[in-house]
């Protein structure tokens, strides 16, 4: 069986055990594909940027627990909080040389504990929350090979998409378009301060990479005092022109989108308190389309096909879309002219503008139940 074959296998295991089954289970096939001693996957740990990562356990076997005693001091896992969420980190042949700069003491511990080949990444999983995804060869292996670096490379988007759905089946249902929206929102009064924060918004504020905030002051990495900015905007009324901020940050290769405008109507009164103004970030790094269930159930496609259509929104070409599911070209043009016949669409990028249009790319469905078609209406 090809590595590719069976990276499709894996795939299938991780939306799995998505929708309700084990983890565990994933975590053996993969330790079996890759010949590793130990698979582990925490889920549910806060980003914290630093740190010994702290959530739910899965794992499989037998290798003793291995954290470093002094957690601000586990190189290895400062370095892969510093890497974009979603890439791996891969160290090899700790027992045989030095040449990932540890320290002497901490790469001892290691080799003490067997531990000679690793490949480590923070998997984004919901909003403010990561998984903590790693593989272990012993001294008694050989290190991981350039083609199976790429196989888990390529696992990697499919874990990224089952743990954030695995978090919105389980996550309550949100309340308001406030929630619900795709950008970070934060409103703000006439003298720049904030008044309320919706979860995305509240994520990066936390994560204090380019925007943090003191209490009710916001900040932005290159303006010097951004409430008095905002105050300055509202000096020409409260329909003023709306000012457009590039964000830069140290911990992801994009900047933030950033747009401070008058507040909507709707959004106007917080607690009896005027709002002025509102701070809308986007996030480059994030996309939005519907979920594969939400395909089926619209629009009659197969599970492949839906799974495609969504990693097309992601990768925006068909051929790194087949990369990253693991199929072949011809199998991926097989599925896109399914795809747009049953879509009603005759290109990628009508299908592109189709998905991140539809109302479940910005709304989830609620309690992560499986969505259903209760009414199809004809004019």
């Amino acid at each position: 069986m090809t590595l590719i074959t069976q990276l499709s296998r894996l795939t299938d295991l991780a939306y799995d055990a998505a929708e309700g089954g084990s983890w565990e289970s994933f975590l053996a096939a993969t330790a079996s594909v890759f010949d590793v001693e130990q698979a582990n996957l925490m889920t549910d740990v806060p980003d914290s940027g630093s740190g010994r990562p702290l959530g739910q356990e899965h794992s499989w076997g037998a290798l003793p627990s291995s954290w470093y005693p002094d957690p601000s001091n586990d190189q290895l896992m400062e370095r892969t909080w510093r890497l974009p969420r979603g890439r791996i980190a891969v160290i090899q042949r700790l027992a045989e040389s030095n040449e990932h700069a540890l320290s002497e003491h901490y790469r001892t511990f290691l080799v003490e504990a067997r531990l000679n080949h690793l490949v480590l990444a923070l998997v984004p999983q919901t909003r403010g929350r990561v998984a903590f995804f790693s593989l272990v060869r012993t001294v008694d292996q050989a290190p991981f090979s350039p083609e199976e670096i790429e196989a888990i490379e390529g696992l990697i988007p499919h874990m990224r998409r089952a743990l954030r759905l695995a978090g919105e089946r389980s996550a309550p249902p949100r309340k308001n378009l406030f929630e619900h929206s795709p950008y970070g929102l934060v409103l703000l009064d006439e003298e720049g301060q904030s008044l309320a924060v919706n979860d995305l918004a509240g994520e990066l504020l936390t994560n204090g990479d380019g925007i943090w905030s003191l209490g009710s002051s916001i900040n932005i990495a290159g303006v010097r005092d951004f409430p008095a900015f905002v105050a300055s905007l509202l000096e020409s009324g409260p329909d003023f022109a709306p000012a457009v901020l590039r964000i830069e940050r140290r911990k992801a290769e994009q900047p933030l989108a950033a747009i401070v405008a008058p507040a909507p109507a709707e959004w106007s009164q917080v607690g009896g308190r005027p709002a002025a103004a509102v701070l809308v970030l986007g996030d480059p790094e994030q996309s939005n389309s519907p979920e594969a269930d939400v395909l089926v159930a619209h629009y009659g496609l197969t599970r492949s096909e839906a799974r495609l259509a969504v990693m097309l929104v992601e990768t925006r070409t068909l051929k790194a879309a087949a990369a990253r599911l693991g199929i072949a070209a011809e199998t991926a043009r097989h599925h896109i002219k399914s795809v747009f016949h049953k879509t009603r669409t005759h290109s990628q990028a009508e299908l592109v503008r189709l998905l991140v249009r539809h109302p479940t790319a910005l709304f989830t469905p609620l309690g992560g139940s499986r969505p259903s078609i209760l009414l199809s209406a004809k004019s």
